[in-house]
């Protein structure tokens, strides 16, 4: 078990953060870009696409599609819940989503489970999923440095070429953050992570504790407290910026459906690679994917873009 203090996780974060401004994460190498792609109808994935079925542009310059197979990737799955005070009725039923979720994962993907309240707490690594894999308990209460935690989920090392998806967990209130919503944001928009953020309106709580008594305490660094509404647009537009999904959970049944849908949505995504051509290299590259031909009620999702260098 790993356990950071929130100026710990601040340093971690920020360190990454800082490399990632140098140069962007995801792509393989020099020029190379992957985008992760989800074509749907309905609840359905759309399977049998091929290259030749998208359109792919960057900086609105069109591209040439090189396309993986989608079982080619091995899957990093990182699960980050909020376990502060006011999330702590939830926290076994996520414990026991998460356990069969494991199910759906293959030989040789692999879960991580963070957690965040006080402190940003990585409880388990990357650890390959067998048929004994058991995940570490859930202890809640405390504030809530979520920003913190969201950050650190969407920046573990490289390792490889292998695909990453963060589900998380929260009830959108930030009381004690170092990193702020800009922070957030930013990092989305170089990692090469994909967000599927679930906002979990728990049952009897509504808005965040009482600021501090004392107004020499209500500072950045002590108290920061983002309510729901403050938050939903930063963390709606995160999850989009990196191709995942955001949305509203009203009840503890929903949860297992969705951790299992964002993992099997993350599974049948396709994966497009191109070499970015007739484009300036530094600076923001805005991706625009399409198909060839959309049949109707098919939905896309992907990567909005990523920052050159």
């Amino acid at each position: 078990m790993r356990r950071f203090t929130v100026a710990a996780a601040l340093l971690a974060a920020g360190s990454t953060w800082a490399a990632a401004q140098q140069r962007p994460q995801f792509r393989a190498f020099t020029d190379i870009v992957t985008v992760d792609v989800s074509v749907r109808r309905g609840n359905q994935p759309v399977q049998g696409l091929k290259a030749a079925d998208f359109q792919l542009s960057d900086n609105s310059v069109p591209q040439t599609i090189e396309m993986f197979e989608m079982t080619a990737l091995p899957l990093d799955v990182t699960v980050a819940v909020d376990t502060s005070g006011s999330m702590v009725t939830m926290l076994d039923p996520v414990r026991g989503h998460m356990q069969q979720s494991a199910a759906i994962l293959k030989p040789g993907d692999r879960m991580r489970l963070i957690s965040f309240s006080d402190a940003v707490t990585q409880l388990s690594p990357f650890t390959p999923v067998s048929p004994g894999f058991l995940v570490p308990p859930l202890a809640g209460g405390g504030a809530t440095s979520m920003y913190d935690g969201l950050v650190a989920a969407l920046v573990p090392p490289r390792e490889g070429d292998r695909r990453h998806l963060v589900v998380a967990f929260t009830d959108g209130v930030d009381t004690m953050s170092v990193l702020g919503s800009e922070a957030l944001l930013e990092v989305g928009r170089r990692s090469d992570s994909v967000l599927h953020l679930f906002l979990i309106t728990v049952s009897g709580v509504t808005r965040p504790p009482p600021p501090p008594v004392d107004w020499r305490l209500d500072t950045r660094s002590r108290w920061s407290p983002a309510t729901v509404e403050d938050a939903f647009f930063t963390l709606r537009d995160t999850a989009r910026d990196t191709g995942g999904l955001f949305q509203r959970l009203f009840d503890s049944p929903s949860m297992p459906e969705a951790l299992r849908r964002a993992i099997e949505d993350f599974r049948t995504s396709y994966v497009l690679r191109y070499r970015a051509t007739g484009v300036a290299r530094d600076g923001w590259h805005a991706i625009d994917v399409k198909l060839v031909k959309p049949a109707p009620g098919t939905t896309i999702r992907a990567r909005r873009g990523y920052f050159g260098s």
